[in-house]
């Protein structure tokens, strides 16, 4: 029998919130018949593939398990369990989420309307006074018009868009690629406020914030393939970056070149470019020193 929805989940060695996000759609109010659960697993791990076959056994629905092992990433990992999908909608979710009961079935009422090609649910992020500057900047793209975490799509126009772009190799900015692809198609994309994902804010080390940084180099290849961003709804461009790597590599060169004049002015620009920057994501945020990054 052809399931309607295909509800496809990318995964790397996160076996507890993999099995309650498997819970979640295990309970859904849509009949079990209705939709198959795929886990599209990045890591290869001969564990994740028990745990999905025990929660297989336990439930109604279909759930199958994917290794990935050609284009390594969330976004190689949602293509390849859309592959072997057999909805003719695809629901995409992350590992660490928490569909709500209805999620499926609000999502899918309104590809009743044939002229939708995609639809994009509302994602909750709960934040608490304590949460850091990096919870916070993580929860902020809840905001956002397209996100992996809660999206469908009718897996025919997905096929003809050609997918996730595994150049966009980590969690950030692949959704606003498969976005701008869909509007450069044409293709009808609407919001479903209704369809409902919880992801849960986890406790970030400070190096986080570091780490997070390099997310920079997707907003990059994010404007290079889509030059028209200018007449769509996108987050401003990170010129902060660029200015703080050339004030960088103007510091090295005014050492190495004995200019101190440049030294000392780059100096100064980046330092004044790194306060601005380290003020604007204490915005909202916890200020306590523990809880600083």
């Amino acid at each position: 029998m052809k399931v309607r929805c295909s509800v496809v989940i990318p995964t790397f060695q996160r076996a507890e919130l993999l099995e309650r996000c498997i819970k979640a759609l295990m309970s859904q109010t849509l009949n079990s018949s209705h939709y198959e659960i795929i886990v599209a697993d990045d890591a290869v791990s001969n564990q994740t593939q028990l745990q999905v076959l025990k929660l297989a056994m336990e439930g109604e629905c279909r759930i199958l398990y994917v290794p990935v092992t050609d284009t390594r990433g969330p976004a190689g990992a949602r293509n390849a369990g859309s592959a072997v999908a057999s909805g003719v909608i695809l629901a995409f979710t992350d590992d660490d989420c928490c569909p709500h009961p209805q999620w499926l079935e609000k999502g899918l009422n309104v590809f009743n309307d044939q002229s939708v090609d995609a639809a994009s649910g509302k994602l909750l992020l709960p934040l608490t006074p304590t949460s850091t500057a990096v919870e916070c900047a993580v929860a902020q793209p809840a905001n956002a018009l397209f996100l992996t975490a809660n999206c469908f799509c009718r897996k025919n126009v997905f096929e003809t868009v050609g997918g996730f772009a595994p150049r966009f190799s980590t969690l950030w900015r692949q959704d606003s690629d498969l976005f701008f692809t869909l509007l450069e198609h044409c293709c009808r994309i609407v919001q479903c406020e209704d369809a409902v994902v919880i992801r849960a804010v986890r406790p970030a080390r400070w190096v986080v914030g570091l780490l997070q940084q390099r997310n920079s180099m997707f907003d990059f290849l994010l404007a290079r393939k889509h030059p028209q961003l200018d007449r769509m709804p996108i987050p401003s461009f990170p010129w902060y970056y660029l200015i703080t790597v050339a004030c960088i590599n103007a510091v090295l060169g005014g050492l190495m070149l004995q200019r101190p004049i440049l030294t000392e002015l780059a100096c100064v620009v980046w330092l004044s470019i790194t306060g601005w920057f380290a003020a604007k994501r204490l915005i909202g945020a916890s200020h306590r020193s523990s809880r600083v990054n």
